[in-house]
């Protein structure tokens, strides 16, 4: 440490065996910090200049305060939140530990974090907003893995070229959490051939998602069939046509994180409305 007793500044490093959210049934991950600070010694704030954390093979890089406010008891924090090399499935891992994750990749971030003071439950209190990317996205579940294969192959209008396998996803969203609720805003999933653009919300505690969108495919309805099929379908081509796209199918997303139930909105559909808004009744597949 050095400076005079308003401006210390100090550097360090930390290191936390264990590390985990205690509100959520998830693992532990080793998290080190090292840190540059500037520490007022009259008051206790202290101004985080930059910290380089590595929580499990995860990577960030912070900066922010941590500060007291006026008549109010404890420290408030915030900062920004940047990341090349996050690790999505051991993020999910520690908001649920049952089983494999559901997804693997690298995350990209770029988020803004404030948590003040107070006794209640850190979720209660935690705010976040930013932005995400995930790349080279796949999923552990062979089931649903294989029906992203096949959202490939259908939207690019080969669905019986079972070459088209292990299709890796791209994954990209604007968020804010308030309340241990995640609020997501043009949330979009992208495989070949394929992309589905969601808004909605996802609870961490309940693990409850409620979202609305839409899929567009490159091919046209009838080339996601064969046989018959594409033959009784091809009379919904034009209608199913639009946004640019071969086909846009308008969905809905609910159920838990675990079980999501996918709905395709018939009427939305046809007539060609947005996805936001009261749906009307939905078949679900």
């Amino acid at each position: 440490m050095s400076g005079t007793l308003d401006q210390i500044s100090t550097k360090g490093e930390t290191k936390t065996p264990d590390f985990r959210l205690t509100e959520l049934d998830g693992i532990a991950l080793p998290l080190t910090t090292s840190y540059e600070a500037l520490v007022d010694g009259t008051n206790g704030d202290v101004r985080l200049n930059r910290v380089d954390v590595t929580l499990g093979k995860s990577v960030f890089t912070t900066k922010g305060l941590v500060e007291g406010t006026k008549g109010i008891k404890g420290k408030r924090i915030v900062i920004n939140v940047l990341s090349k090399a996050a690790n999505l499935g051991e993020l999910l891992r520690m908001a649920s530990k049952n089983g494999k994750p559901p997804a693997d990749g690298l995350l990209i971030i770029d988020a803004a974090m404030d948590l003040p003071q107070g006794k209640a439950p850190i979720l209660d209190r935690l705010d976040l907003e930013g932005s995400i990317r995930a790349e080279k996205v796949t999923f552990t579940n062979n089931a649903v893995q294989e029906k992203i294969d096949e959202l490939s192959r259908r939207g690019q209008g080969r669905p019986g070229d079972t070459s088209i396998d292990d299709v890796a996803s791209q994954l990209a969203a604007t968020f804010s959490l308030h309340k241990g609720v995640f609020t997501y805003k043009a949330l979009s999933f992208h495989v070949q051939g394929a992309s589905v653009k969601l808004d909605g919300t996802h609870s961490l505690r309940s693990k409850a998602v409620d979202l609305n969108g839409v899929v567009l495919l490159d091919a046209t309805m009838s080339e996601t069939m064969t046989g018959y099929k594409s033959w009784l379908l091809k009379p919904f081509d034009g209608l199913l046509k639009k946004d640019g796209a071969g086909t846009r199918l308008v969905i809905s997303v609910a159920g838990s994180q675990d079980q999501p139930k996918i709905a395709l909105d018939v009427g939305k559909t046809l007539h060609g409305k947005p996805a936001s808004g009261n749906a009307p009744a939905t078949t679900k597949r």
